[in-house]
């Protein structure tokens, strides 16, 4: 597991880097695939209950994942756990040096 570091924005920035492309072509171009072939459906069942409801499924995942939880994330998302530590050099040493 891996732990981003900086504040809100930068964190958010650097997952949807990582995973924003992942998650577009892995899942929802993936889905959108198979329900585009739904359209072509003649029974009216398959064209509105499957294609329609699969299909506004799908566009709002990706809308969710992709724009409304990072943005809430952003805002209202913990905050960082970075630790100021200070430099070696400001601080003597406590070992003996012969």
């Amino acid at each position: 597991m891996q732990v981003s570091s900086g504040d809100r924005n930068q964190r958010m920035k650097e997952a949807l880097t990582t995973m924003g492309a992942s998650v577009f072509s892995g899942i929802t171009l993936t889905k959108l695939v198979g329900v585009i072939v739904l359209c072509f459906s003649r029974t009216e069942v398959f064209v509105v209950y499957y294609f329609q409801m699969y299909l506004a499924l799908v566009l709002l995942g990706f809308l969710h994942g992709l724009i409304f939880l990072p943005v809430l994330l952003s805002i209202f998302g913990p905050p960082s756990r970075c630790v100021l530590v200070e430099k070696q050099e400001d601080r003597p040493s406590t070992s003996s040096q012969f």
